[in-house]
């Protein structure tokens, strides 16, 4: 399994972030084929900025509300920052479920421009 474990805040569309040597179009043809219905498809995704909020523990419906939350206000507080879709927030999580609370990582992350 690779992390993070990306989903989407808007569809609940789960996804993977593949190893560095599958990144570009080209690449992700060698990469290898997902077992026939799966429902899993390789899509390349084009490079972004994100702004981020890192958290601990389990990531549950009111934590990530909270944290979600407070990474959009920081944004519209920010001069230098804008907000190019509140609706594409993406939950990211990076342990497998057997972690401990207080060894989990996870996070809260939004497509910015810089200005």
């Amino acid at each position: 399994m690779t992390t993070p474990v990306q989903t989407q805040s808007d569809s609940g569309t789960m996804s993977f972030i593949m190893p560095s040597q599958y990144w570009g179009e080209d690449a992700l043809k060698s990469a290898p084929a997902p077992s026939e219905g799966s429902s899993v498809a390789l899509i390349p995704v084009a490079e972004e900025i994100m702004a981020v909020t890192v958290f601990g523990g389990y990531a549950r419906g009111k934590v990530v509300d909270q944290k979600t939350k407070a990474l959009l206000q920081s944004i519209e507080d920010a001069d230098d920052v804008e907000l190019l879709d509140k609706a594409a927030t993406r939950l990211m999580q990076y342990n497998d479920p057997f972690t401990v609370p207080w060894k989990r990582r996870n996070e809260v992350a939004v497509p910015v421009r810089l200005s």
